[in-house]
């Protein structure tokens, strides 16, 4: 054990920290709370860490656990849950490191490649994800640390050393099978590796190696059964995706069909996992970047490959002459890694596939996690088998600076939206001061979609109801409640429907009479707090707020309450008041007709030299002044506003319509109103 101690082992783990640090350090610090983080964030922050025992007790109660220690130590500072995440992922490099060392000893060169490809993998791309994949990225690391040991005991000759790695072993493949279930295909990895060892073993005859591998395999294998069991007949499962009885009925009722389509997912997603992961998110995410973007990609990149081209020039990762080896040996090396990368690729992918998942890497990259260790180790050994020594150095190369550069474009598109998101609920915070219970708030991101509900009342929640007395673990009622603009919920919104949903011990009561809608049409436009009555309608805005807007109550929004804003541990510090900030509070003022305080704030916004990105963001100083008898200003703002189709006309047809009496406040600067802009 002491020769695997070496210059070789600091340098490969040097290695491993300073492409991780090229690749996912760069934007860690713009990046914030994302997709299923928001209900965690809310049940941790409102109820306490006990909380995720009621979320995770429907599918993965083990992770409740490992949340609860993570946010006793890190809270909502996300950054550290990033760089908990590099180390793992540090940590699983050069665990896959020393299994390769200890399997197949006259490759330690290909060990470090294998574990430099394997932390850069850019199939996997959820990085940025980093409070929910927090449990996936330490399973992983446990179940290659899992295998690490089961190589171990087999190795060594002391029967207590073996019985100490064995039992440490099965702990950790407890734990990581607990955290995720679906990685339970690397226990294919585990045999393959076990295979390996015992079947090349000399002087023993076939049936004996047979039996000696079978005898190795059942620790692991009773411990995997045992899990499946308990998972299968005592653990009842409350979400569809990962109850085994919804998923052993589905393969029942039509076995031959779902057979088929393993077969196809099989073949698909071993070439995407292998193949494809390095060059399909590349395009995704890299290719579509704006040049501001794309030159920092190209820079770290370089950087990367600049960094394995000096490893391979200072031999960490550079073979011996293959002269120096002995032939038969080298091959053989090659051909076991190559066949164990291969089967570890299928087996991993098993488990997703009988779950009716497989590997998309635009929404379920996820499931190309557990396969990569059997794809770097394909990918090393082809390598060696088929390229020649200068051209392998520079295929890696191109390897590191695509997997960089994807990382990296990826990144941005996390950093993007959370700016947009951060943005979104501090403007939201500067025009409603409080929410009344029991509001469904129906809202579009610039740029980005809604694909759940929660991605808007965990935000929202945070804000007006950040602190909860329902206990943990009961369910508890989301007071603000969040709607997508599916055809589902537009039709909801339409009919004013009412309903219950409930999941992650979180429950809705539905009451879609009671709606606020808020659109921010596109990067450049603010928030939109919509009043029914009057709908301000962008040019920007999608076609679905257009159907809803006049289903949003202004009376949703409780203007005597005290303005409170974003806790700063999860939304960062207040942003600069630009014309966003004035926008918003001329809305609040619009709301309660204090047409002074808005001509007030439009004297400061002009001061700084600030202007709309959107022209409908006018329309409450153009009413103002219009109610201010300000006819110059009046004529100024109409004509701009008279350059917007949809904005004017659509605002000209509620001005005539009245519903907000205006024109009874004040007769003189109604007819101002209708004269400059509508006639």
């Amino acid at each position: 054990m002491k020769k695997l101690f070496r210059n070789q082992d600091l340098w490969t783990f040097l290695l491993l920290t300073l492409a991780c640090v090229i690749a996912y350090v760069p934007l860690i610090a713009k990046q914030g709370p994302v997709n299923d983080d928001w209900y965690l964030i809310y049940g941790a922050y409102s109820q306490g860490a006990e909380k995720f025992h009621a979320i995770f007790a429907s599918d993965r109660p083990l992770r409740a656990y490992h949340m609860q220690l993570m946010w006793s130590l890190f809270g909502a500072k996300v950054i550290m849950y990033h760089i908990c995440a590099i180390i793992l992922r540090i940590a699983s490099g050069m665990g896959l490191y020393w299994i390769i060392r200890l399997v197949w000893k006259n490759a330690p060169k290909a060990a470090a490649l294998a574990a430099l490809l394997l932390v850069l993998y850019p199939g996997f791309l959820d990085m940025p994800n980093a409070i929910d994949y927090q449990s996936h990225i330490l399973a992983f690391t446990l179940a290659v640390f899992s295998i690490l040991f089961t190589v171990i005991a087999i190795q060594l000759h002391q029967v207590w050393g073996k019985v100490v790695f064995i039992v440490f072993s099965l702990i950790l493949q407890l734990i990581y099978l607990g955290l995720m279930e679906y990685y339970i295909g690397l226990e294919g990895l585990r045999l393959f590796l076990v295979g390996v060892l015992i079947l090349r073993s000399r002087g023993v005859t076939i049936r004996q190696k047979v039996g000696k591998v079978i005898a190795w395999a059942i620790p692991g294998g009773i411990t995997a059964a045992g899990f499946l069991y308990w998972r299968a007949f005592i653990f009842q499962s409350t979400r569809s995706a990962t109850n085994l009885g919804n998923i052993f009925t589905r393969l029942k009722e039509s076995l031959q069909l779902e057979g088929a389509w393993l077969v196809i997912y099989q073949i698909q997603d071993f070439l995407n996992v292998v193949f494809f992961a390095w060059a399909v998110p590349f395009s995704n995410y890299v290719l579509r970047l704006r040049l501001k973007e794309f030159l920092p990609a190209l820079v770290l990149g370089l950087a990367a490959g600049f960094v394995v081209w000096a490893a391979f020039h200072y031999k960490v990762l550079d073979e011996e002459p293959r002269e120096k080896m002995e032939g038969e040996e080298y091959r053989r090396s090659d051909i076991e890694m190559l066949v164990v990368g291969v089967l570890a690729v299928i087996f991993a992918l098993i488990p997703a596939h009988v779950g009716d998942r497989h590997v998309v890497f635009s929404s379920y990259s996820r499931f190309s996690f557990p396969p990569s260790i059997g794809a770097v180790l394909f990918l090393v050994a082809l390598g060696r088998m088929f390229i020649k020594p200068r051209l392998r150095v520079w295929s890696t190369v191109l390897l590191v600076l695509l997997a960089v550069m994807t990382h990296y474009g990826n990144s941005t598109r996390f950093a993007a939206n959370w700016d947009v998101m951060r943005s979104f609920w501090w403007q939201v915070s500067w025009r409603a001061p409080q929410i009344k219970p029991g509001t469904t708030i129906v809202a579009t991101y610039a740029n980005q979609g809604v694909p759940e509900d929660y991605h808007i009342w965990g935000p929202a929640n945070l804000i007006y109801y950040p602190t909860r007395s329902t206990p943990p673990w009961e369910l508890t009622n989301i007071e603000v409640k969040g709607s997508t603009l599916t055809l589902g919920d537009i039709q909801n919104i339409l009919t004013g429907a009412e309903f219950r949903t409930e999941g992650r011990s979180f429950v809705t009561m539905f009451e879609f009479s009671k709606i606020l809608v808020m659109a921010q049409p596109s990067s450049s436009s603010c928030v939109h707090v919509i009043d029914g009555l009057m709908p301000d309608l962008s040019e920007y805005d999608r076609s679905e707020i257009l159907l809803v807007s006049s289903k949003s109550n202004l009376e949703n929004i409780l203007t005597t309450e005290k303005f409170t804003g974003p806790p700063v541990e999860i939304f960062g510090q207040e942003p600069e008041h630009t014309w966003c900030y004035y926008y918003q509070k001329a809305s609040y003022a619009r709301q309660q007709k204090d047409w002074k305080q808005i001509a007030e704030l439009e004297t400061q916004a002009e001061e700084k030299g600030l202007r709309p990105g959107d022209p409908v963001e006018l329309l409450p100083f153009l009413e103002s002044n219009a109610m201010l008898g300000n006819e110059s200003k009046v004529e100024s703002l109409s004509t701009v506003l008279k350059g917007t189709r949809l904005t004017r006309l659509n605002a000209c047809n509620c001005y005539r319509q009245d519903l907000r009496n205006l024109r009874l406040e004040n007769p003189d600067g109604y007819k101002m109103l209708i004269e400059k802009l509508c006639d």
